[in-house]
């Protein structure tokens, strides 16, 4: 009853675990296909754990480093539906607005970043709005976002 059902998710945590440290591994490696194949063993057998969306957030910023945006960017969605936390689903719109920015995809940047601008996390997205509007040649917006990021309560005081 109870307690084969207690173990058999004790063995699936284990399981993903064991599968987040051989990716961990592939990756300080660098090995692409052997990091690639791990993510998809992870976000196959294990999508609702935890250790799956964390390796899912480093194996996308590790397509975005290698300029595989498509990859990168399917990665990112995923996340965003199914992340394990609201945490990892906001943090995986931020790094698609990255991506969108990185491949000057503004209005789509923009439109993430609007989703995401009332989280709990201020002082990322103003600070991306910035540099968006930097590179569109927008000098108000973008000071008006810089200065907002630095009214982030996010900010350390000295």
């Amino acid at each position: 009853g109870y307690s084969y059902w207690e173990y058999e998710v004790e063995q699936r945590y284990r399981a993903s675990f064991d599968h987040y440290s051989t990716f961990l591994a592939n990756l300080e490696e660098g090995d692409n296909s052997s990091i690639t194949r791990t993510a998809r063993i992870l976000k196959e057998r294990f999508a609702r754990y935890p250790y799956t969306s964390l390796a899912l957030m480093r194996f996308a910023q590790f397509k975005l480093q290698n300029e595989e945006f498509g990859v990168a960017r399917e990665t990112l969605y995923w996340l965003i539906e199914n992340g394990f936390s609201n945490e990892i689903k906001i943090l995986s719109k931020i790094k698609l607005a990255q991506l969108y920015l990185q491949t000057n995809k503004f209005d789509e940047s923009i439109k993430i970043l609007e989703e995401v601008q009332g989280s709990e996390m201020p002082l990322i997205v103003y600070d991306l709005k910035g540099d968006l509007y930097t590179q569109q040649g927008e000098w108000d917006l973008a000071i008006e976002s810089y200065l907002t990021s630095l009214d982030s309560p996010e900010v350390p005081e000295n």
